[in-house]
């Protein structure tokens, strides 16, 4: 379960994070916002486990800028201990992965999580700058196949078996892939092929708040 963060505003409605989080980068606020953002994640993943008795994993956004601020790691781990939720069920999803790729401070920071028990992955991987370097560079635990990538590799066979490898490359190196960005049965058929471990996107539910995880989840209690 991945969370995402979405502002409701009496006067302005549902403000995107893409308005919102910019703002709050050269605010210095982002940092605040992301401790929220994790803290609230974990209690929520942990109620969601306790409830169902369920091996859950909640996954959550880490910017760079959020990584280069001192002390990241122990307010990490203190909010996982604070909130008593599993370690091994919290996912850190890194964006901007080609801005640490070279920062040796903040390579250190992931290992420093990963070998205290977070799972790290890259987010969005094949936009932008990332690339295999990132998966042989950083110590990364699996990674997210940007939903651009997965359009490309409808349209064209190259760009299919391009992944293809990549995928195999990274269940060679025990990595686990997400595909994500799956909207209707013709991506999904397609991406079963790239045989990737876990596929996300709209085809199987728009994005969802807490209470209505809630009712989904007792209504699927026997699937």
């Amino acid at each position: 379960m991945e969370a995402l963060l979405r502002w409701h505003n009496v006067d302005l409605g549902v403000v995107s994070p893409f308005e919102f989080i910019p703002i709050a980068e050269k605010n210095n606020a982002i940092n605040r916002i992301g401790d929220f953002v994790l803290e609230v994640a974990c209690r929520q993943g942990n109620i969601l486990n306790e409830k169902y008795n369920g091996k859950l994993r909640v996954s959550v956004n880490i910017s760079v800028i959020q990584l280069m601020q001192n002390g990241f790691v122990s307010k990490v781990i203190s909010i996982i201990e604070n909130t008593g939720v599993d370690k091994r069920n919290v996912i850190l999803e890194i964006t901007e992965s080609y801005a640490i790729e070279t920062n040796i401070d903040i390579i250190e920071k992931i290992v420093k999580l990963r070998d205290y028990g977070v799972l790290i992955v890259i987010d969005d991987f094949g936009a932008g700058y990332s690339s295999i370097n990132n998966l042989i560079q950083l110590p990364i635990a699996g990674f997210k196949i940007d939903k651009s990538i997965i359009e490309k590799s409808l349209e064209n066979d190259d760009a299919f078996y391009m992944m293809q490898a990549v995928v195999a490359y990274a269940h060679n190196m025990k990595m686990s892939v997400v595909a994500e960005g799956v909207e209707d049965k013709l991506m999904l058929d397609r991406i079963r092929k790239l045989n990737v471990d876990y596929i996300q996107g709209y085809y199987y539910s728009k994005p969802i708040s807490f209470n209505e995880v809630l009712e989904y989840m007792e209504n699927n209690k026997s699937t």
